[in-house]
């Protein structure tokens, strides 16, 4: 099995995913599992076009909506793309953290792919106390 890792950060950055992706795709790379590991976070003058597109107040309303907004999505799959298009070694499988991306669409049965999540989006949704209205 070789693998190619995907995040929504530099995945070796020990900010990335709160410093898993770094731990995660350090200890595949140590074992040789790992032939690379991408990032899909677009190019950061999108990150602030579709940050100001969703301003809102309070904050959390502004970031939930952020976070949701399907051009970002798009934008960070593009990238995503463009990064796998970049690979030259073989690989078997490719390991998304978080789910921002269409990794699944992209691998079109090539691939096996496989994803890395928690359950901040299902938790949050089901939260008793509600969550910030977005549409």
């Amino acid at each position: 099995m070789k693998l190619v890792g995907v995040a929504d950060g530099n995945p070796f950055a020990p900010t990335t995913w709160s410093g898993s992706s770094s731990h995660f795709f350090k200890e595949l790379r140590d074992r040789g599992l790992l032939t690379v590991a991408v990032s899909g976070d677009p190019d950061p003058w999108l990150n602030r076009v579709c940050q100001v597109a969703n301003f809102r107040l309070p904050l959390d309303s502004w970031k939930f909506g952020y976070h949701l907004d399907t051009r970002h999505y798009r934008a960070m799959t593009r990238k995503v793309r463009r990064e796998l298009a970049q690979v030259r070694e073989e690989y078997t499988h490719i390991l998304q953290i978080y789910s921002h991306y269409d990794v699944p669409g992209l691998a079109r049965g090539r691939k096996i792919t496989c994803a890395y999540q928690d359950g901040n989006l299902a938790r949050r949704l089901d939260n008793p106390f509600g969550h910030p209205p977005v549409s």
